[in-house]
């Protein structure tokens, strides 16, 4: 298996993992069945689908540094530009693995109630929809970014 390969498979595995994690610890918010049935009412953490965004961007740029910072180490032919877009494709890659675990992971365990089967004023926890198009930069990003400096601080090194 090559460096890239590697770097790809690590990236993947790194960011299932903590993506499941994240799932299995993300925001949720308190309903609460209606007095008709026919519904929720939201009664507490409002602001659930705000920290689970901000925690999902900060986890995938950080994971992206340690992409980028990784293929510096493991890089043993010349720089290229295509190893640097490599890292970044890696870690967009890995941010949409990790979006997609935890995304499973926190449904499965906070699913919807089917409505008749619960009774007018029961507290039901819920995750919200999450739409992560934009943050899916942050991974990239930060990938990117940490592979350039690591190969400026070599080549500054070998000065």
């Amino acid at each position: 298996m090559g460096d890239a390969a590697g770097l790809f498979g690590v990236a993947l595995l790194g960011y299932s993992t903590l993506g499941a994690l994240w799932g299995w610890l993300r925001p949720r918010v308190l309903t609460e069945v209606t007095e008709d049935g026919a519904g929720l009412a939201l009664i507490a953490n409002t602001d659930a689908s705000v920290n689970s965004y901000m925690w999902f961007v900060v986890l995938t740029g950080l994971l992206g540094v340690a992409v980028g910072s990784l293929a510096v180490a493991a890089t043993r032919t010349r720089p290229s530009t295509r190893g640097v877009l490599w890292s970044g494709l890696c870690a967009v890659t890995g941010a949409l693995a990790f979006f997609l675990v935890g995304d499973a992971v926190s449904h499965a365990l906070h699913t919807i109630p089917d409505l008749p089967t619960v009774q007018p004023g029961q507290q039901v926890e819920l995750v919200t929809d999450l739409d992560p198009t934009v943050a899916l930069i942050a991974a990239p990003l930060m990938a990117t970014m940490a592979h350039w400096c690591g190969l400026v601080m070599r080549q500054w090194q070998e000065i």
